[in-house]
């Protein structure tokens, strides 16, 4: 008799477990696509830092040259006459130029970091 009360209680306590082990088994399909979709978050946001980095390497460049461009048309301001209009006209247009490349590259910033 306190045989068949085991054996009760066993069959039961394996039932318990069974079903409290269906419902997790049920949730580890969803925690996989979870992970699975942060790692390729996580990999979409090392491109886009890759990407800031060149452009912050690529609106350095632009800055540097802008700086050279202001020097060389200070300079051009100071010897205008001698050079005459049309260096200064090819002067202004690079800087100009210059600062529509700062612009353009300001803007891919803000939507990177949107992102």
């Amino acid at each position: 008799m306190v045989k068949w009360i085991w054996v009760a209680v066993v069959v039961v306590a394996v039932i318990v477990l069974i079903g409290s082990f269906v419902p997790v088994l049920g949730r580890l399909s969803g925690l996989r696509r979870a992970a699975a979709k942060l790692q390729r978050q996580r990999a979409e946001a090392m491109k886009l830092q890759e990407s800031v980095a060149v452009l912050e390497q690529s609106l350095l460049a632009v800055q540097h040259r802008a700086e050279g461009a202001r020097r060389v048309a200070a300079i051009a301001a100071g010897f205008g006459p001698l050079l005459g209009p049309s260096l200064l006209a090819v002067l202004r247009r690079a800087e100009a130029a210059q600062q529509r490349a700062a612009a353009r590259n300001a803007g891919l910033d803000r939507r990177a970091g949107d992102g």
